[in-house]
């Protein structure tokens, strides 16, 4: 008789893959603990410098009678707006990510609950300039509804009485972040020294015991 043909390439693929697959267990569960740790660490440290990231960013505005100067530092470097008072028409909220402002125009509501809330200086183009007018923005990170709205009415409520204005956003420093990545510094390097990484090796380990 003729030899049988062979399986196709399909039918050989899918029994290998089964027989992996049910070939395959858990490693030892000091084993799973261990990389749980080390994802945990690296998490902590990843949300303090997310953290100390935010207090990096610093904006400042001085207006006296006639003008007004606004300053806005990050880790890219430091920008500086120097404007006529008569040029500022109005401070309003505005909804932000990342630090950007974020047009809310036709977005749902599901969308919307995923912004921040911050406000900016809406500053008029010069004389013979085109285009809209600029919106500088007094804080890239979240102030929340309240705050926004708030810290809005007081300015508008300064500018209009023609009042000095000194007005800041940010922290150059934070106890939280430096914590946070002490933490997750620490629970990398100790997790590293003291965990189980070879489950082959435990389970030899364990082989013996028994």
């Amino acid at each position: 008789k003729p030899p049988p043909p062979p399986p196709p390439p399909s039918a050989t693929w899918y029994s290998e893959a089964r027989a992996r697959i049910s070939s395959w267990r858990l490693p030892p569960l000091v084993v799973l603990v261990s990389w749980i740790l080390l994802i945990s660490s690296f998490a902590v440290a990843a949300q303090g410098f997310r953290h100390r990231h935010d207090y990096t960013l610093h904006t400042s505005l001085s207006c006296s009678k006639d003008s007004c100067v606004w300053s806005s530092s990050a880790d890219e470097g430091v920008r500086e707006v120097e404007f006529d008072r008569d040029r500022l028409e109005r401070v309003t909220a505005v909804r932000i990510r990342d630090g950007e402002i974020v047009r809310t125009q036709g977005m749902k509501r599901r969308q919307l609950r995923k912004l921040g809330y911050s406000y900016a200086l809406v500053v008029n183009r010069k004389e013979g300039e085109e285009g809209a007018a600029e919106e500088l923005l007094m804080s890239k990170v979240n102030v929340g509804k309240r705050g926004a709205r708030e810290r809005t009415a007081g300015l508008n409520q300064r500018m209009r009485r023609r009042q000095s204005v000194e007005a800041e956003e940010g922290k150059s420093f934070s106890v939280k972040s430096l914590l946070l990545m002490c933490a997750g510094t620490m629970g990398v390097c100790l997790i590293g020294m003291v965990g189980e990484w070879d489950a082959e090796e435990v389970e030899r380990r364990e082989a013996k015991r028994e």
